[in-house]
């Protein structure tokens, strides 16, 4: 199965920023930040060549500083980059095998399985282009409408390999069954239990990287550009096998700062990386169990008692299972004490058991 979409939603192609491949620009460095009204300001514009866009631009500009970047942008009077909410560029490429199958066996047992092996790739999804500066489901909105092919990527929820296997088993006991089928209180209180049990296998979600320290964004915020590390070529990304991390036993660092750039002080460059990486995190596995009593009152009430287990075996997984996906490991390459890369805490949910009753008419 295979999907292609596109005009779909998008933050790509904000209209009030300035291109941060422009040679002029860059040649300007940090007096981009500059304030016309700072000491100074008028002078370092006129150095630069850059004019008030309009007499009494620079008194009018109270929502944001008047600086030479605010200047030169296209609409200079608007402080924000102008994003369209209706804007349609996205596009997004969807490819997977699927297979399933389903088999009722003799003695009150059915089993239903499936597979997914699929690639999911996206400019435009909400958790690569919501908004700038968001880093909660990818990196939001963080590259510039010069820059739109580093926004192409996996999308941070994609699953490559994924199965599930459930199945359900009548116990053989009471009415109609092989043993204690007689009828009467046994058949009330034992007959009618069914066991459901279902295991669910991911393989996991890729991970994406950030900087926090990037002069660039932070003096020019026009560009609408923020620093997006790449990965080193031929060092590992991760310090343990995938699914080989434990934080008691193997140390607290999961990735590799080594295999990531970090150095982003030259004015004008913010990484080679993309919105969401090819290194994936670990996989997510979850056994739940639904055990039901079936008990018939009259021909046409049932009443039906159930419990549901919620990850049977209280099996903790370095996964989210918040709102979309989220990096269970500082991603930020400048993170304050070294810590990029350890465990920041996120992991998958406890066990849960709830408790159903109905009648069912």
């Amino acid at each position: 199965m295979g999907t292609k979409g596109t005009r779909l939603p998008s933050a790509l192609n904000p209209i009030n920023v300035l291109n941060p491949n422009n040679p002029a620009l860059l040649a300007m460095g940090p007096s981009l930040a500059t304030s016309y009204t700072a000491a100074g300001g008028a002078t370092t514009f006129g150095a630069n060549g850059v004019g008030q866009p309009y007499l009494g631009w620079a008194g009018q500009m109270t929502a944001c500083a008047p600086t030479m970047a605010q200047a030169l942008v296209p609409y200079p009077q608007y402080c924000s980059v102008l994003q369209g909410l209706n804007e349609g560029h996205g596009t997004s490429e969807y490819e997977s095998f699927q297979a399933e199958v389903q088999r009722p066996f003799q003695h009150n047992l059915f089993l239903l399985g499936s597979f997914t092996y699929s690639k999911l790739d996206t400019n435009a999804s909400f958790s690569t282009q919501a908004g700038s500066g968001d880093t909660g489901t990818g990196n939001n909105g963080e590259f510039s409408p010069y820059d739109e092919l580093r926004a192409w990527a996996l999308a941070p929820d994609n699953v490559p390999i994924a199965g599930q296997l459930s199945i359900v088993y009548d116990l053989p006991i009471g009415h109609g069954q092989r043993f204690l089928n007689s009828g009467g209180l046994k058949d009330v209180i034992l007959g009618g239990w069914q066991i459901s049990p279902l295991y669910r296998y991911e393989y996991g979600t890729p991970l994406w990287f950030t900087s926090s320290s990037c002069p660039t964004a932070t003096l020019v915020p026009q560009f609408r550009e923020s620093c997006v590390p790449g990965e080193i070529a031929g060092v590992p990304a991760r310090l343990h096998s995938r699914d080989g991390f434990n934080p008691a036993t193997t140390g607290g660092r999961y990735l590799n700062p080594a295999a990531f750039e970090s150095n982003f002080s030259t004015f004008g460059y913010t990484g080679f990386g993309h919105a969401v990486s090819n290194v994936y995190g670990p996989a997510y596995k979850d056994l739940d169990t639904a055990i039901t009593k079936n008990t018939k009152i009259g021909e046409k009430v049932t009443f039906i008692l159930g419990a549901n287990v919620f990850n049977t075996l209280n099996n903790h997984y370095f996964v989210s299972q918040g709102d979309g996906p989220s990096v269970p490991f500082v991603n930020d390459v400048a993170a304050p004490g070294n810590s990029f890369g350890t465990w920041n805490g996120t992991v998958s949910s406890a066990r849960n058991l709830q408790l159903v009753g109905r009648f069912q008419f």
